[in-house]
């Protein structure tokens, strides 16, 4: 559940996530707020906001292309 609070410089409802107000773009001046590098450690591990390798992936797709062509050209003759 994410909690709202208001900006004090223009009174925008803002998430307790942020840290900038979206529509003015000032700090939204909440001490509680946690920064961006709180985000990363908590998550290093495998959590959703760590960055993750790319490389599996495009290997998987490069996969998928070979297969599907080595099928299109048994059946093409």
């Amino acid at each position: 559940m994410t909690v709202k609070s208001k900006c004090v410089h223009c009174g925008a409802e803002v998430s307790e996530w942020t840290q900038d107000c979206p529509k003015c773009g000032r700090p939204v001046a909440n001490r509680d707020a946690p920064m961006v590098s709180d985000l990363g450690s908590k998550f290093k591990n495998g959590g959703s906001y760590a960055k993750k390798s790319k490389a599996p992936l495009m290997i998987g797709i490069a996969a998928i292309v070979v297969i599907a062509v080595v099928i299109y050209l048994m059946n093409a003759q």
